[in-house]
């Protein structure tokens, strides 16, 4: 599982390396425990009819004993069948970034002593990592072809590490990639109309080079910043979900500043709004 110089020359020259190893489903299997035993927690505690929990509950030990990403594909999609206008999904989705199982991947030894031999002296979060739920068939949140160096502007030697928890086939969506499109630097990008997707590409691409990557469960791909790519459209009947982990380099930081800032949610802002309301009422 050690990368070697082809590895390392193929990711400089094509912008994208995949890892491959037992350590990797022994890590994705623990991120995945986690994640099953939070959305048994937020149906259990929720607001929901006892009829309804019971419904659940009786799913979750129906499904034990089957694979780890099986076990989170058949879940996610259990729960995403019987709610209502994303009641739980939506609240999973914030829920897994706070996992504290999901935020320590980042530092993960496996995965910085790979972005060490490809290149990377220090590497720095560039952010905390991300954990994606794509439903099948909803186009909201559809990403079109960008580069992630657009989410720091940091460093010109940043490398993200993405995989899925879940299974992946040609019609649930690949990731797909543009090979040595990393070569042309940071391009420039527009607002993206379409979807919820901040920036997209200004200028027109050619997309004859585009390649689908297609990672097994025990694989992880590291890719450029730079590197042209986009989620495939999901337009199988099951829910994809995927990691992904962005890092820069300290050596080579144009600022030494945090590429994001800490910001309340728009809940704990309300919050705020409504006690100092009720402060300002309570001095009158």
């Amino acid at each position: 599982m050690k990368v070697n110089q082809k590895d390392i020359e193929n990711f400089h020259k094509n912008g994208f390396f995949i890892l491959k190893g037992g350590a990797i489903v022994d890590f994705k299997d623990r991120i995945i425990e986690d994640l099953l035993s939070i959305i048994k927690s937020t149906i259990k505690y929720s607001n929901t009819n006892d009829k309804t929990k019971l419904l659940y509950d009786d799913f979750f030990k129906n499904s034990e004993g089957s694979q780890k990403s099986e076990q989170l594909s058949k879940c996610i999609d259990f729960v995403i069948e019987n709610e209502n206008d994303h009641e739980y999904s939506s609240a999973l989705y914030e829920i897994f970034y706070n996992s504290p199982v999901v935020i320590s991947s980042i530092n993960n030894k496996l995965i910085n002593d790979t972005l060490i031999s490809l290149g990377v002296k220090h590497p720095l979060a560039s952010d905390l990592p991300l954990v994606r739920i794509d439903r099948a068939k909803y186009r909201v949140f559809d990403t079109p072809w960008h580069q992630d160096y657009w989410q720091s502007y940091l460093s010109n030697n940043a490398i993200v590490a993405w995989f899925s928890l879940t299974q992946l086939f040609p019609g649930i969506g690949l990731l797909e990639v543009i090979p040595k499109s990393h070569k042309e630097g940071c391009l420039n990008f527009k607002k993206f109309e379409k979807g919820a997707a901040p920036f997209t590409l200004a200028d027109n691409i050619s997309t004859k080079r585009t390649m689908s990557i297609k990672l097994n469960y025990d694989e992880i791909l590291f890719f450029n910043s730079y590197l042209i790519h986009r989620s495939g459209l999901n337009n199988s009947k099951t829910t994809r979900i995927t990691l992904q982990m962005r890092y820069n380099d300290l050596t080579t930081l144009k600022k030494q500043v945090s590429p994001y800032v800490i910001k309340y949610s728009d809940c704990v802002e309300s919050f705020h709004k409504s006690q100092l309301n009720f402060s300002k009422k309570s001095e009158v």
